[in-house]
């Protein structure tokens, strides 16, 4: 038996510089690494060492663009048994930065963890409407709004929350309208005392929109990213985030770029 493992790290002085290490295990003796670079399904570079250090900046000449990478590793013990992985690498030439990519849809998924279905449309279209929103103030060039490497990983962050709280919305208002109700909107009552709540205790919206729940949880998180990212989202605390400034000639004055949002409001009675 084998299994590849990789673990990785950055250099503090060279910021286009990934080191991926092969993660050594008890179970199995590695005899041979296979490491490889890929854009798309072309190859550009290799290594057969237990430790790679990759710099973008010079890999393949130094003809690589900003993309998305994969490194992939092929591991065989004493026994010629092979076993394989990968990690997605992001990379933008222009500010010569890398990082370890992982895509804002694995993202959203990780948040829901299947607790409510999204189908490919629906993320398409709530991820288009940030990217669209939030390019202008990041400093997006209009061509890459919809390319996810020109964008920072934590601002990628930033889009798969609001998604995330965009697909929880999305789904609840569909149950609420099908039900109907005052208003549209459904209550469970109990007397000796009165009770109120949103939804039946039993269903997932029940625990989403309680106090304390994933939708208070999704706001913290939300602002606090806008806030390190630089982008203000209303509903959020006005005195945490710093917004980009634009200079105007000789003046110093600046203009702050806010991203509107619906604020949160959480549905509990």
């Amino acid at each position: 038996m084998v299994k590849a493992l990789i673990g990785y790290s950055f250099d503090e002085d060279i910021s286009t510089k990934l080191l991926v290490d092969s993660i050594p295990s008890e179970l199995f003796i590695v005899k041979a690494w296979d490491w490889q670079l890929f854009q798309g399904e072309t190859s550009k570079a290799t290594s057969t060492d237990p430790l790679w250090e990759i710099d973008f900046a010079i890999e393949a000449g130094g003809a690589l663009e900003t993309g998305t990478y994969k490194v992939q590793l092929t591991v065989t013990n004493t026994d010629d048994e092979t076993d394989t992985t990968n990690m997605i690498i992001g990379y933008n030439k222009d500010s010569a930065t890398i990082g370890v990519f992982v895509g804002i849809y694995d993202q959203v998924q990780a948040v829901l963890n299947g607790a409510i279905g999204m189908d490919s449309q629906e993320f398409l279209t709530f991820r288009n409407k940030w990217q669209e929103l939030l390019g202008p103030s990041l400093g997006i060039d209009l061509l890459y709004y919809h390319h996810e490497a020109f964008w920072q990983p934590l601002q990628n962050t930033l889009i798969a929350y609001l998604i995330v709280r965009d697909s929880i919305q999305s789904s609840a208002n569909r149950i609420l309208s099908a039900v109907g109700g005052a208003d549209g909107l459904v209550k469970r009552v109990e007397t000796g005392p009165v009770n109120t709540e949103w939804f039946d205790p039993g269903s997932i919206y029940s625990d989403i929109f309680k106090p304390g729940g994933l939708w208070e949880d999704l706001a913290a998180g939300i602002c606090g990213i806008a806030a390190k990212v630089g982008v203000y989202i209303r509903g959020c605390d006005e005195t945490v985030p710093v917004a980009p400034q634009v200079s105007y000639g000789s003046d110093y004055a600046y203009i702050h770029q806010y991203i509107i949002a619906p604020q949160f409001q959480p549905r509990h009675g």
